[in-house]
Order: structure tokens, then sequence, then C-alpha cells
């Protein structure tokens, strides 16, 4: 399981993974010497390369809009499940679909997408 950003909501997803068996590699630009247990702490190259399933955990930010892009899906390895349940404008949603089709992943789960209405 790769988790880029392992602030609060990103720490508290891999807690209920503890459960399940599985290794958590942890990707966080800004946080250090965090990893404990089943949590492995790793580059986002590593998160790419080995992780089966992918979530992200990032705020909206100048720095984190369309992180998720043509770039970062070509980067995947494993064929990963991609999932965000943070902010929609973290994807691009074009990226994202080119990369279903071409396989570059085996599914996506989203309960965001870039259009989301922010002031709401």
């Amino acid at each position: 399981m790769g988790i880029i950003g392992y602030g609060n909501t990103g720490s508290a997803f891999a807690r209920l993974l503890a459960g399940f068996g599985v290794t958590v590699l942890a990707f966080d630009k800004y946080r250090k010497n965090f990893a404990a247990g089943y949590v492995k702490e790793a580059s986002l190259e590593q998160v790419c390369r080995y992780a089966q399933v992918i979530s992200l955990h990032l705020p909206l930010s100048d720095e984190t809009r369309g992180f998720a892009s043509r770039e970062f899906f070509n980067r995947l390895s494993e064929k990963p499940y991609f999932l965000n349940t943070a902010r929609g404008r973290l994807v691009e949603n074009k990226a994202l679909i080119e990369a279903l089709e071409e396989g570059r992943l085996s599914g996506a789960a989203l309960d965001v997408l870039e259009n989301e209405d922010l002031d709401s």
C-alpha cells in the first residue's frame, strides 16, 4: 500500500490498515523519521515502483495541484489501483483516464473530481 502524504489523514489511513497485514510505503515531502512497524518511510520513486495500491492524502496548494499528472502515472510500475479522497484538483482527470485506458492502472476510486466546488 502506498500512501502519498503522511500527515493527519495519511497516518490515520495507515492505522486503519494495521489489521490487514499489509506493508505501507509512506511518502511525505516534509515529514521524516515516522516509520514504525508495518509503515515504512519511502521515497516517491519507491511508492511508484512497488505499491499495488496508491492513495493520495495531500492538501491542495500551488505545489500539489495536478500532482497526479501524465508524468506521475507514467512512473508507476505495478499497475496499481489509484485512490483519491483528498482534493480533486490533485489529479489531472485527462491523465487519469489515459492511464486507465492504456493499462497503467488496474482501477481508480475517487470521491472528488478536479471540478469540485471548494467554496461550498
